[in-house]
């Protein structure tokens, strides 16, 4: 017996397309029939084809209907209008890809006298199995239809009833299976896993993003001993990454004291935990309690935990600090740090003398830095 082609053919009628389908021989003749049959668009039914699908645009419900095999003639699926959208099935015809169809069909076997299989693709769907007279109806959330295609698609290099037992495990948290169903085997594989929180964090809001942070941060302490484990674990992440990045910033950036200032301004809260805020456009703040201020008279104001504040003036890591030589036998401050800690002083007893008109400034500085 020749080999066959299999063709296809669409009828359309108002907001509904039906495919038909039906198989020819691999042969000259065989093509040019199958190639006639996809361009016949008449109502009349064709001797030897049979319905595969029917898409009713207007309620968005999709009906394929089955092989031999499966325990049902068709299933639906709903709030979908096109096969493109149906994972794991031909765009032709709805028909399930091969080896994805075994999963599917043996799920269904799995539900005591399905008579019904419903993939819901609405956004508040839910995976369920609801009782009717004649037997049972298993709907499956559009979310775990693609999970679990999402399982085969990346575990087929193993065998089919791998990703069965997976899927069915998955199944289990939501509906009954019964106990004469073989469950087992790991859920998903370690590659499988990376590459769902990879898809999950890269699609998560900020809101999503802190709940999540908090949540793991409490997973994390059931494993240790005690929070104290887990502050020291997160103290010492942090110092690490602000101390790779300060090495980053010697290397690129030794003498450049805006760098600096930005790097600062960026990891503040990080470089010390006390500190609420830092505001670096401190010159009119400075130039309304002192006449004689030059622009930028010192480089950031912190305000810490308690409402204190702190003067903040920078040094790159080139400049020099203290004197390379000695003077009646000490180290002495440089001429350079010596006049910036004058400065500071000096600011300090100006910001003591006009507390209220400071923390006036100050209080418009953070509300329209932080939006606060």
């Amino acid at each position: 017996m020749p080999s066959q082609v299999f063709s296809t053919r669409n009828i359309t009628s108002g907001s509904s397309v039906k495919t038909y389908s039906k198989s020819f021989d691999m042969t000259g003749t065989g093509l040019q029939k199958s190639a006639d049959y996809a361009a016949n668009k008449s109502k009349a039914r064709v001797s030897g084809e049979k319905l595969s699908c029917s898409i009713n645009k207007s309620k968005k419900v999709i009906k394929v209907f089955t092989t031999a095999e499966f325990p049902i003639d068709f299933f639906t699926a709903t709030g979908i209008s096109t096969l493109t959208k149906l994972k794991g099935t031909y765009n032709t015809t709805g028909s399930f890809y091969k080896g994805f169809g075994n999963i599917i069909l043996e799920i269904l076997k799995a539900i005591p006298k399905i008579v019904e299989f419903t993939i819901d693709f609405s956004t508040d769907s839910k995976t369920k199995v609801t009782t009717k007279a004649v037997g049972k109806h298993l709907i499956l959330s559009s979310h775990d239809y693609n999970y679990i295609h999402g399982l085969f698609d990346s575990e087929k290099k193993q065998i089919n009833q791998s990703s069965l037992s997976q899927a069915l495990k998955f199944l289990s948290r939501k509906i009954t299976i019964p106990a004469n169903v073989k469950i087992g085997g790991e859920l998903v594989s370690t590659a499988f896993k990376k590459t769902i929180f990879k898809e999950v964090i890269s699609n998560l809001s900020d809101k999503e993003l802190h709940e999540l942070l908090f949540q793991l941060y409490e997973k994390r302490y059931d494993i240790l001993a005690s929070k104290i484990e887990l502050f020291k674990e997160t103290d010492t992440y942090k110092l690490d990454y602000i101390n790779e990045l300060y090495q980053q910033h010697l290397k690129k950036h030794k003498s450049h004291e805006s760098k600096w200032q930005t790097f600062f301004e960026d990891n503040f809260n990080i470089i010390n935990p006390s500190y609420k805020y830092v505001i670096r456009e401190v010159d009119t703040i400075i130039e309304q309690i002192d006449e004689e201020a030059k622009s930028r008279p010192i480089d950031f104001i912190a305000i810490d935990i308690y409402n204190n504040i702190e003067l903040i003036e920078l040094k790159t890591p080139s400049a020099d600090i203290i004197s390379k030589r000695k003077d009646r036998n000490n180290y002495c401050l440089t001429h350079n740090c010596t006049k910036a800690c004058t400065q500071l002083e000096k600011y300090l007893i100006k910001i003591e003398s006009n507390k209220l008109e400071v923390a006036k400034l100050i209080t418009e500085k953070v509300s329209k830095k932080y939006g606060i």
